[in-house]
This record gives C-alpha cells, structure tokens and sequence, in this order.
C-alpha cells in the first residue's frame, strides 16, 4: 500500500475541526520530500503541496503527475470520438485550470494557441502565471459572469469542477459557459458517474435521492474548511445529465469514466 491509499483510508476518518491542521502537517512532510524528486522530472516548477491538494484532494506530488498525465490523455482520446484534437482549435478556455495540473500536460498544444485558464482560487492562478510562461490567467468569482466576451471560445473544457458545484451553481455555469461559447464550438465537462457510485458509503435517503432526482450534492471534510459550501462533492447520472445538460448544449458523447482507469466521466457538448 503506497502513501496515497493510506492518505486515502486515514483522511475520511478525520475530524472535520482538525482535518486542517493535519492537511498542513502532511503538506509540510511533503515540501521536504519534493525537494529529492523535483530535479528529476522534466517540468522547471511544480506547484506545492496545498494547491497540489486543492485540485486533487491529495498533496502528492507523484499521483498529482501521474492523474494529470492520465487526464490530459483521457481528454485527447475524448476529442477524438467527435472527429477533433486540441489541435483543431485556436481559442480555448480551461474553466477551473487550478495550478495546471492538466496545462503542463497540454502546453505542447496551449503555446501555440490563445489560451486561457480560469479558476477561483487565486493563489493557484498566481503561480500559472508565475510558473507557465504562456496563456492568459484569470480569477473568476463564485458566480457569472466571467470576463470574457460572448462567443469567445472554440474549445473549453473543464476537469472535476461539476463533479464539486451545487445544483444552482452548475446551471449557472452552463448558462455562462454556453454565453461565451462559439456557435459549434466544443464543451467538455467531467462528472462523477455511476462507477464512482458504487464506490460510495452512503446512507439509504442519499441512495434515494439519487435514485429519484439523479444528482447527489454532499459535504465532505476534505473540502469544509478549504472551499466555500456549494463547492463539495456532487454526483449525477447520466439520466440527469442529458436531460438538464441539454438545455444549453447540444450533447455529442457521453464517455463513462474517461475510458481510462483514472478519470471521470467525459460530457462533450456544441453550443448550436
């Protein structure tokens, strides 16, 4: 059992008044060990352990490479089912980029286009500016709208964002999403789907919930005390999300669990 899995069994069993403390304690041990490991990569800088957390709900460095790699292939491979590559646009917006754990992977592509990278967490977005050397950085609030003119974007894409939004912040965003979408430009969204289902604790009124509305919106102690309450952990079903996504975007593909072991369910939409 490596140090993630172990992360994985102690972290839920914290209590929620001092999983900070012991996030910080962890983070620290983790500042030390990088320090052997970062010479050694390809990458000039990494993020550090609390923005490494904040986009993975883990501080390490070898699973934040490793998910981030896995991703940015499972979203090339998702591009692909619709006939397209990162290659096929010239202005794309990551919606939640973080610290870059998927732009470091996708830099190849992003250099040579009008890239943008957008996320509320403005200590991340400081070190993409900082750290990347290339796109446009911004800090967007809680709510539309954002910066950007209407059908701006031919590309935008989004990891693990409405996997953590509540119902009223996810249809905002969709609504704001599909304003600065071109007309048949792409949106690609990730949602926690049934496979993760299946891997969840819950209790019999959340199983029903779920049942009958097709989306689950629950707190969790590994994002109270670091995000704000409606940005948790959010679950859906792929009933729900082509029923409701489909109000704003036309749905091209609907891809379970990124078709690679690491990921999330895939959505690829148009805006019509």
């Amino acid at each position: 059992m490596d140090v993630t899995e172990i992360f994985d069994k102690i972290a839920p069993h914290i209590p929620e008044k001092i999983f900070p403390d012991f996030i910080k304690l962890i983070c620290m041990y983790e500042e030390q060990q990088d320090k052997q490991k970062i010479s050694s990569l390809d990458f000039k800088s990494v993020p550090p352990p609390n923005l490494r957390f904040h986009v993975t709900g883990r501080p390490f460095l070898d699973f934040f490479l490793k998910s981030g790699n896995m991703t940015a292939q499972n979203l090339e491979n998702a591009l692909q089912q619709v006939g397209k590559n990162f290659d096929s646009f010239d202005n794309i917006l990551e919606f939640g980029c973080g610290c870059g754990r998927l732009t470091i992977w996708l830099q190849e592509y992003l250099k040579s286009k009008n890239y943008y990278g957008t996320d509320i967490d403005a200590e991340a977005i400081s070190w993409c500016k900082n750290n990347l050397g290339f796109g446009t950085f911004d800090v967007n609030s809680a709510n539309p709208p954002l910066s950007y003119a209407s059908d701006k974007f031919d590309l935008i894409y989004s990891y693990s964002v409405f996997t953590h939004l509540d119902e009223e912040h996810q249809f905002s965003w969709l609504d704001e999403l599909k304003r600065i979408t071109k007309t048949d430009g792409i949106v690609m969204l990730t949602i926690r789907g049934e496979e993760d289902h299946e891997k969840q604790y819950w209790t019999d009124e959340d199983k029903e919930q779920l049942k009958k509305y097709g989306f689950l919106f629950r707190h969790s102690n590994l994002w109270s005390g670091f995000f704000p309450s409606w940005y948790q952990t959010a679950f859906h079903t792929k009933d729900y999300v082509m029923n409701n996504f489909s109000k704003y975007f036309e749905v091209l593909q609907y891809i379970p669990k990124g078709s690679r072991r690491i990921g999330q369910d895939i959505i690829i939409l148009r805006k019509q």
